[in-house]
Order: C-alpha cells, then structure tokens, then sequence
C-alpha cells in the first residue's frame, strides 16, 4: 500500500473544495494548502513507481505529467533526453489525468488504494456535486449552453450565475468536460 493520509485529509477536510457566498481568502488559502500537501503523496507515490520503471534496466529515464487544478505535475526520474530516442525513454499514453507510461498507468489502473486514483476519483464526484448544486438546470443543461454558445467559463461567470456567488479556489469548472467521466475512466480501464 502507499501512502494515502494526505490525500484522504485534503477530501476529508476541504470538502467541498468550493463554496457560495462572499469569497472568503482565509477559507481558500487553507483548501489550497490541504490541496498541496495532498500533492505531496501523489508525487511519492508516482516518484516510487518511475525509479521503479528504471530500475528493469530498459529505459534511462521516464516521466509523468499529470493535469491538476492550479497547473500540472511534471515528474522526471532518471536521464533527461534531449530528444527521445527508441530504447531511452518509455511510451507514453495521453489519458484524462495526463501522460504516464505503461507500467505507472498499469499500478494506477490496478491499485484501487493509491493516491493517484484516490485523488481524481474523488475529484470527479466534487465536480459533479458542483455543477449540481451550483446550476439549478444541471450538468445537462450546463453543458448545452457551453456548447451552444461556445464560451469558456470565467471565475466570474461561475459567480453570477443565475445569482450565485461561487467561490471555486481550485477551478474545478476548468475541467469540467475532461473530468467528469473518470470513474468510467478508471472502471473501463482496470488492468
């Protein structure tokens, strides 16, 4: 098993990552405090399973980056390539959560205890809480008028909103049509 506690005492704690009213920094500053301490046992955990990957002798070097609210993880192990070369590096796969190589999208895939799947599974269902508490017509609705008129959320928007004064520290309505389907992401996935 990894380490999980920190993850489990952002989602624990934070929930849930966003709120109505009058913005309240103190407020945001300790979700995104929890969240970077949270990031913490996501990077162990990933860090393990790239030295992991080199220590079969076949790559020189490998890397995750993964897509998270306030900007991506980018972890590196190993060499840094100037350019990838067959042999040097893994493939690497282009999934809902980012680019990973096999063998660390085979242990996230296939451990349900880690912080990795902990993190945007529950990430996933906050999201949803979200848009049906905040979006009086919901997801459905939601989605229909970011089709129709082709607009990109702002902070802003989300505040005013059918009067609501949204307050989202993390952007989680950035990702909002990415993320949505990573259960099925996960449950489809499982090696």
């Amino acid at each position: 098993m990894f380490e999980t506690g920190k993850v489990k005492e952002f989602f624990g704690l934070c929930c849930p990552y966003y709120y109505i009213g009058e913005q309240d920094v103190a407020k945001d500053e300790e979700i995104k405090r929890y969240y970077s301490l949270a990031l913490e046992d996501i990077e162990g955990y990933l860090t393990a399973l790239l030295e992991e990957e080199l220590e079969g002798g076949r790559y020189t070097g490998a890397g995750v980056s993964l897509v998270l609210p306030l900007g991506n993880m980018d972890i590196h192990v190993g060499s840094v390539p100037i350019r990838v070369v067959e042999g040097v590096e893994p493939d690497y796969i282009y999934t809902p959560i980012g680019r990973l190589d096999m063998h660390t999208y085979r242990a996230v895939m296939k451990d349900d205890d880690n912080p990795v799947r902990f993190f945007y599974t529950k990430l996933a269902i906050a999201l949803l809480n979200m848009r049906d508490t905040v979006f009086v017509d919901g997801p459905i609705e939601l989605s229909g008028k970011l089709l129709e008129c082709g607009e990109i959320l702002s902070q802003e928007w989300l505040r005013k909103y059918e009067g609501y004064h949204v307050n989202d520290p993390l952007g989680l309505y950035r990702y909002d049509s990415v993320w949505l389907q990573l259960e099925k992401f996960f449950e489809e996935g499982r090696v």
